[in-house]
């Protein structure tokens, strides 16, 4: 395994760490925080495995969040995000039909965030994000992220079962 790879793997450990943080924070706010940082060193990650498009998606991730945390965010914001996903990751795509799961990956969460405002919501959609999201890390051999986000994945869902009664403030 080269050193990028085994560099990259470590950063995922800590994207993906960050990330199942964040499914534990009570407002939309703190989990699109949160997720900035996620982003950031998942990109780093993917652009040592050499994903260019994975790794785009990220960097735009992490600057959608920053920005849309304020939840009177208009619902073009997220249009334009997702176009700019779009384009971008066409652009920076060298992985073929595997490259184009992290731009649909990021283009469904940036539109779920869009239409749905509460922490709960935002769980349910980070359950949907992480499945092609699995695979691509998968097929890339980013198997620490893989593994790790599958494990993500149950502990997203005993959040969602663990908060369902909770009344939020949208």
């Amino acid at each position: 395994m080269s050193t990028n790879l085994i560099v990259a793997n470590i950063l995922s450990l800590i994207s993906n760490g960050i990330n199942g943080i964040s499914s534990f924070f009570k407002t939309k706010k703190s989990i699109l925080l949160i997720q900035t940082l996620e982003c950031t060193i998942g990109g780093i990650s993917q652009l040592l495995c050499k994903s260019f498009s994975a790794a785009i998606q990220l960097f735009i991730c992490a600057i959608r969040n920053f920005i849309t945390v304020n939840k009177n965010t208009k619902k073009i914001v997220y249009w334009l995000f997702s176009l700019a996903f779009l384009v971008l990751g066409h652009i920076f795509n060298n992985r073929g039909l595997i490259g184009l799961l992290p731009i649909f990956a990021t283009i469904q969460f940036t539109l779920w965030n869009g239409y749905f405002k509460t922490a709960q919501q935002v769980r349910y959609g980070m359950v949907i994000n992480f499945i092609p999201w699995i695979i691509h890390d998968f097929v890339v051999k980013m198997y620490v992220s893989a593994i790790i986000m599958t494990i993500l994945m149950f502990v997203t869902i005993v959040n969602i079962i663990r908060y369902r009664n909770i009344k939020e403030q949208i």
